[in-house]
């Protein structure tokens, strides 16, 4: 598959300026929250930080979903929604 996004793992970095997406293991700043964030912001970030990985571990489950039968509408709904746009 072609990303075109930046690759994962993805680290989230809280500081008392904001709160911050990193690409792991980099200085690489992906995206960048302000400070004095709420509640759902913080979740916000942190669902967006498990991105890579969550579409990682989705596409590596759909082959045995698919092997037992399993409905995969859904979970190619949402890869395609992550890879295509």
């Amino acid at each position: 598959m072609n990303t075109k996004h930046t690759p994962g793992p993805w680290d989230l970095n809280e500081t008392q300026r904001g709160t911050y997406i990193y690409q792991g293991g980099t200085e690489n700043c992906i995206a960048e929250i302000y400070a004095d964030v709420n509640e759902d912001q913080a979740a916000n970030a942190r669902l967006i930080a498990a991105a890579p990985e969550l579409l990682e571990a989705l596409l590596a489950l759909l082959p045995g979903a698919e092997a037992m039968g399993w409905s995969t509408e859904k979970a190619r709904v949402a890869i395609n929604k992550a890879t295509q746009g």
